[in-house]
């Protein structure tokens, strides 16, 4: 890409391993949704995005809102099983992403995800129609 290409002309972005917070993230999202460009690749893949949970009801509320591109990876990310849930949570009205994936996540503090954390994922893919 050269420096005269605009930002909707971006295809995939690649953030992994970049120490993101979960207030970068949402900066992130409200930002390519304001550019117009829904439709790129986001790769948040191995940031540490639930180390400051602070920042977690704002990356949830532009989740729920729809904020950002059609496809997201949040792949290799630590999370804990009470913010896991309420994440598939705010997935489950997204009517934006079309592509997401969760790949190699792991839990902090267990080797499971609990069964009310399973039946959200379970009620993801029932109530989200996107």
């Amino acid at each position: 890409m050269d420096s005269n290409t605009p930002f909707n002309g971006i295809e995939s972005l690649h953030l992994g391993d970049c120490n993101l917070n979960g207030k970068n993230v949402y900066d992130i999202l409200v930002s390519i949704s304001q550019s117009g460009n829904r439709s790129m690749h986001l790769n948040l893949e191995r940031n540490p995005i639930m180390k400051e949970v602070m920042y977690l009801p704002k990356l949830h509320s532009a989740i729920l809102q729809g904020e950002g591109p059609k496809s997201i990876s949040f792949a290799c990310i630590e999370w804990d099983d009470s913010t896991l849930r309420e994440f598939i949570d705010c997935l489950r009205d997204n009517q934006t992403i079309t592509h997401l994936n969760l790949s190699d996540i792991c839990m902090r503090d267990t080797d499971e995800i609990s069964e009310d954390t399973v039946r959200m994922l379970t009620s993801l893919f029932e109530r989200n129609t996107c």
